[in-house]
Parts: structure tokens; C-alpha cells; sequence
């Protein structure tokens, strides 16, 4: 059960630019905006604030995804149930995950965690959670449960909060025929010093940018950090620019000049954000900042999307000479 499917989405079906909002009841398979989601479907760009409450296979954006995937959404509100309770997906099962995250709170009483509740022979890559994680019962996590069967986790973060009695962890429970690779997690804020597998690592580290590019992450095309936005921890460029709702229909020209050579400048009083793309739709780079040194770039078209954050504030194109 969904807010938009109510049952599930399947056949290589594809669930795109989609939101809910509001209450979802169900006993399983129960989903803020998509009750299951299988059979090689995909939800892309999508995201929900919806309080969801079931049994089992219970999660903030979809219940359950097997043999699918979901990529650049997100899940903000509460979760709640009795067993495969997560913040984005309660069970996902030979499934993919790629730049997604939850802010979600999450409740239930085994197999609990602030992003996956269960994750059976499927990949999880660049994603992170905050939202607090309350496990009533055991196996209480503050990313993912389990990772096993084949699993993977890659580049991926948590700074839950991890509460319970017994068979609670920073990261994960369990890794069983798995793989992982750069996980972390904020052991000084989630309380929790131990962890099946991951890095525990304090406040300080987790919102420094060193900690994760000494270590391979993207800060180009996929990572940002600032202090002023997700509490100073790291968040996903597309995280902005995820569903159309924050596209404002029209915006006006903050850049100049333009055309230009070595630099462009953007007017705005916020901490820009600013993602330049060629013709293709391809990612030339991403960065921060009001100046912009644009002297790699050959001459020619580009698109520049720039946010500050949270929205969109405009969308341009510029002339490189």
C-alpha cells in the first residue's frame, strides 16, 4: 500500500517526479508513496513526507523493492511497524540504491534501521540518513540491518541517533556474504560505539570534507559539504534538484557576465551552488561559491543550474568564449 500505487509497481514500470504527503496505513508492503516496487521498475526523482504506519515491509518511501531500484529520492517524515522498518525502504531484495536518502524517524521492533531495513543481495551506493531510529525489540540499526546475501555498500553515511535495549549499532547488525566499502558512521551523536562493519567517526569528522575525499568520495559530481546546509554534514548534489516542485516555472539571470572567458559571478545573497552541464546533459563540475573559474571549460553552450541549497534559483544558459 502507497499514496500514489497503492498495491505495487512492476514490469519495468517507472515511478518519476512523484510525491506524497500525509497519512499511509497497511499491515505489509506498506510504502509512503509505493507499496512494492518489483520485476525491473524504477522510481526516480520522487519523494515522501508522508507519516507511514504497517506490520511489516515497512518503509518512508516504498515498502518493498525487488528486482528494482530507486535513484536521487528522498523520504522525510515517520515510519513506523513491527519488523522491516526502514526510513526510504523497509525490505529491498536483489534491488539497487543510488544517491537517495532519508530524514525519516523510524520505528519498530526487529530488523529497524534509519535507511533500509533489510538488505537481501542488493547495492547501495552514495546515500546517507539522519533521521532517529527506535528498536523496541532487537537489531536496530542506523543504516541498514543486514547486509547480506551479495549485498554492497559503498560511500554511504548515517548520523541517526540509535536508541533500544539490546542488539543496537551505528551502521549495520549483520554482514553476511557481502561487500563495503567507505561507510560511516557519527558515533559521537548516534551514542552507539559498535558496528557490525563501518568507520565510527566523530561530529568533527563526519561534517570535514577531508574525511571523505582522502578516501575516493565524489565531491565533483555527486557530494557537497558547506556549514549552512544538512547541519554541516555532506548531502547529495541532487538532492536539490530532485523532483520538479522546487523548479520555480520562471527565474531571472543572476550570472555575469555572459558570455565570458575565465570567470563567471553570481548574484545572490545566498551560498550558491552551482552545477554546469555541455550540451549532452552531461556534468562538466560542481562547486560553491559566488566566483566561479570557468577556464577549463572549451568554448561553447552550457547549461548552469544554480540553488542555494534548497531550491532553485535559477536555471541559465552560458556562452563560453
Amino acid at each position: 500500500m502507497g499514496t500514489i500505487i497503492s498495491c505495487m509497481v512492476q514490469k519495468e514500470s517507472i515511478v518519476k517526479y512523484c510525491s506524497s504527503t500525509g497519512l499511509v496505513r497497511g499491515h505489509s508492503t506498506v510504502g509512503g508513496l509505493v507499496g512494492s516496487c518489483y520485476q525491473k521498475c524504477s522510481i526516480k526523482r520522487c519523494f515522501s513526507k508522508s507519516r507511514v504506519i504497517g506490520i511489516q515491509q515497512v518503509g518512508g518511501l516504498c515498502g518493498e523493492v525487488i528486482e528494482g531500484g530507486i535513484t536521487y529520492s528522498y523520504s522525510q517524515g515517520e515510519v513506523s511497524g513491527e519488523s522491516y522498518i526502514g526510513g526510504l525502504v523497509g525490505l529491498g531484495l536483489s534491488s539497487s540504491y543510488g544517491s537517495n536518502y532519508s530524514t525519516s524517524e523510524v520505528r519498530g521492533n526487529s530488523l529497524v534501521a534509519g535507511f533500509l531495513g533489510d538488505c537481501v543481495n542488493s547495492h547501495i551506493r552514495d546515500c546517507f540518513c539522519t533521521g532517529d531510529v527506535y528498536c523496541y525489540d532487537s537489531l536496530g540499526a542506523g543504516f541498514v540491518s543486514r547486509i547480506w546475501y551479495g549485498s554492497s555498500a559503498s560511500f554511504c553515511y548515517t548520523r541517526s541517533k540509535v536508541f533500544g535495549d539490546k542488539g543496537i549499532f551505528g551502521f549495520t547488525g549483520w554482514l553476511g556474504d557481502g561487500n563495503i566499502n567507505q561507510i560511516y558512521w557519527d558515533s559521537e551523536r548516534s551514542g552507539i560505539d559498535s558496528s557490525f562493519v563501518g568507520d565510527p567517526k566523530t561530529t568533527e569528522e563526519m561534517k570535514s570534507k577531508e574525511t571523505y575525499t582522502s578516501t575516493g568520495w565524489d565531491f565533483v559530481r555527486v557530494w557537497l559539504i558547506n556549514s549552512n546546509d544538512n547541519d554541516g554534514y555532506p548531502f547529495i548534489i541532487y538532492r536539490v534538484v530532485s523532483v520538479r516542485e522546487e523548479t520555480p516555472k520562471k527565474t531571472k539571470s543572476i550570472i555575469y557576465p555572459n558570455p565570458a572567458t575565465d570567470k563567471i559571478f553570481i548574484q545572490s545573497e545566498k551560498t550558491a551552488i552551482v552545477r554546469i552541464f555541455n550540451m549532452r546533459g552531461e556534468l562538466m563540475f560542481s562547486t560553491q561559491g559566488r566566483e566561479i573559474d570557468i577556464s577549463k571549460l572549451t568554448q561553447g553552450f552550457y547549461f548552469v543550474i544554480i540553488s542555494d541549497g534548497r531550491k532553485i534559483l535559477s536555471k541559465e544558459k552560458l556562452i563560453v568564449r
